[in-house]
């Protein structure tokens, strides 16, 4: 990345955790906000009769 960019290395490294924050915020988010549109699926549900596993 910093020799595409044209970066320092400290840049790159800076740039690279800023995009690998904002993509681990943004799946989180978009697995939240699916979930809750969508509802989580029969198996995913825990059922009354099951036990602590």
């Amino acid at each position: 990345m910093a020799i595409w960019l044209g970066l320092s290395l400290w840049a790159a490294l800076v740039a690279n955790l800023g995009l690998l924050l904002f993509f681990l915020v943004y799946t989180v988010v978009f697995t939240w906000l699916f979930d809750r549109v969508f509802g989580l699926p029969a198996s995913a549900l825990a059922r009354p009769d099951a036990g602590a596993f």
